[in-house]
């Protein structure tokens, strides 16, 4: 996987659902992130293999650990890469009325 996506963009797309009330709508949200990885020659794939850090994890890296090295540049969120887009979850409370501390 780190190979395909080595030197190309990819998209990481995370929606979400939040029932504010038995009965009401749905509030309905998606957040779209592009990440651009730099060319990773064979040796720095492997090196990041054998940190194992990308173990259990959807994409083959963790971006807010050593994956991030792996990484060009990121339009969007970056909590969404990580796997939860907080701006889009915090957007669907404060539409919904919820008070945050």
């Amino acid at each position: 996987m780190l190979r395909r996506l080595s030197g190309r963009v990819h998209r990481v797309c995370t929606g979400g659902a939040l029932l504010p009330v038995r009965g009401a709508p749905l509030d309905l949200a998606c957040a779209v992130t592009e990440v651009k990885f730099s060319p990773l020659d064979p040796q720095e794939i492997d090196s990041y293999l054998n940190t194992g850090e990308w173990a259990g994890v959807a994409g083959a890296y963790r971006i807010q650990e050593r994956g991030a090295f792996l990484v060009e540049w990121i339009r969007g969120s970056c909590s969404n890469v990580v796997g939860l887009p907080l701006e889009t979850f915090y957007g669907m409370l404060r539409r919904n009325g919820y008070e945050l501390p």
